[in-house]
């Protein structure tokens, strides 16, 4: 513990850094509390608590609610992308304010600019790792939704009838630039599956669709000029 105090007094920028609460826990019995005593083999038995319920209440005095308002109109900023074959672009971010109803109308602005207007096809939750579809949102979920087009992150999906828009993130122009040309290595094809510039620049033109800090500039001799930051 003297460790982690120590670092934190390191890295901290505000006092209020410096204060926190401390629990102990032994995941294999799941046990979660703020008193120990040490055993005769050194080990530490949790003697405050039987279960995670000290925790849960941690959780919920220290960390603060949701800002938000489930009053007027739905509004989300994405903060990142993916994708699939069978639903498309899931554009990725944290309930603001609003509810969003699945097969709800919806709208993408960018600098306060409607760039384009859909439906919530499928709305998800995260569990864990994994993605669960449901069919209404709650202030301060963080959700994915299909149906929203020509989006970017930083812009923010709202309701059309109140179109506000969030303060567009900025992101960082490419740092490291790569030239991609045809090999004349004696080695060449004998490495890898997909190595032709065809495949190569599908591969880009896909990554385009979700990784906001590369460029792609092709020229006439089909070579792949792939600034990118990383």
């Amino acid at each position: 513990m003297e460790e982690i105090s120590n670092l934190f007094l390191e890295f901290a920028e505000h006092e209020y850094q410096l204060e926190f609460p401390v629990l102990y826990a032994i995941g294999r019995e799941g046990i979660a509390g703020f008193e120990t005593s040490e055993n005769p083999d050194h080990s530490l038995t949790i003697t405050d608590a039987e279960n995670l319920s000290v925790l849960f209440e941690t959780i919920l005095k220290e960390v603060p609610a949701p800002r938000g308002s489930t009053e007027g109109g739905f509004q989300m900023q994405i903060t990142n992308l993916s994708s699939d074959s069978h639903k498309g672009i899931y554009a990725i971010g944290k309930v603001g304010n609003g509810i969003l109803k699945k097969n709800g109308l919806i709208s993408v602005v960018r600098n306060r600019e409607i760039i384009s207007k859909g439906r919530a096809e499928y709305i998800f939750t995260y569990n864990g790792l994994k993605k669960e579809e449901i069919t209404e949102t709650l202030v301060g979920d963080i959700i994915a939704i299909t149906g929203a087009s020509d989006v970017k992150i930083g812009d923010t999906i709202t309701d059309p009838e109140h179109p506000m828009s969030l303060p567009h993130l900025s992101i960082a122009e490419p740092t490291i630039q790569i030239e991609m040309s045809v090999s004349n290595s004696p080695f060449v094809g004998r490495d890898g599956d997909y190595v032709t510039s065809r495949q190569i620049g599908e591969r880009l033109r896909k990554e385009l669709e979700t990784n906001v800090g590369l460029r792609l500039s092709p020229d006439d001799s089909y070579r792949n000029d792939a600034p990118r930051r990383i």
